[in-house]
This record gives C-alpha cells, structure tokens and sequence, in this order.
C-alpha cells in the first residue's frame, strides 16, 4: 500500500487548507504510513465498537470525508483541525477523526465508532 509519489503537503498553515487539499493529504499520508492511533482511539474506542487498525485506515482510504473543522490539540498553541471520514457498509458504517496539525507530520486517529447505515 506504498505511495510512491506522495501528495504533497499544501502550503500554509492547516487552518488554510480547503477540505479537498486536507482530503488528499490525509490519505497520502495514510497510504505511505504517516499515520498514529490516539490512546483514546486505540484502547477505549477500537475495542469498544470491534474496530481493527486495518478497519480504520481503510475507512480514511475508502470513505469520504463528511466534516473539516478546528480541532484541540492538548499542551500545543499549533493549528489543529479534524478531519471525519466515513465509510458505509452493508450494515453500518465506520466512522473515523483524524487530526492534522503544523508542528505534526503525522495523521493522528483520534477516535472512531461504528454509525448506523448511511
């Protein structure tokens, strides 16, 4: 699942990026392995809601994104923002966050949970 040519990082602070841009890298950066799951995501959510790490990265590579807005980022003044992704399948659909933020390379899962059908 190794990106060749990476989609590159978009000028400007993440609070600039339009939606698609955040798209694009987000997914870039998941496909190359620039990617890390919260505390919270992978021990309280994934096994809450029977999500594997597998699960989660193919809803950010397969879903859409339904949500980009300002996210919190403890202990850092840095520009954040979260990005929602959501993939349906045939029962339910598999909802992931991911945070981006300017002093991060990486994509950080911060939570996910399993939603109703879309």
């Amino acid at each position: 699942m190794v990106e060749k040519t990476p989609y590159p990082k978009p000028n400007g602070s993440v609070a600039k990026w339009s939606q698609t841009q955040a798209e694009r890298w987000i997914k870039s950066q998941v496909r190359t392995g620039n990617v890390r799951f919260s505390f919270h995501a992978e021990h309280e959510k994934a096994p809450r809601f029977n999500i594997s790490p597998d699960e989660a990265l193919s809803a950010i590579l397969k879903g859409r994104s339904s949500r980009w807005e300002p996210g919190e980022k403890p202990k850092t003044r840095a520009p954040t923002m979260n990005m929602t992704f959501e993939q349906a399948l045939r029962s339910h659909s598999i909802n992931v966050v991911t945070a981006i933020a300017d002093d991060d390379a990486d994509v950080v899962v911060v939570t996910l949970w399993i939603g109703n059908k879309l």
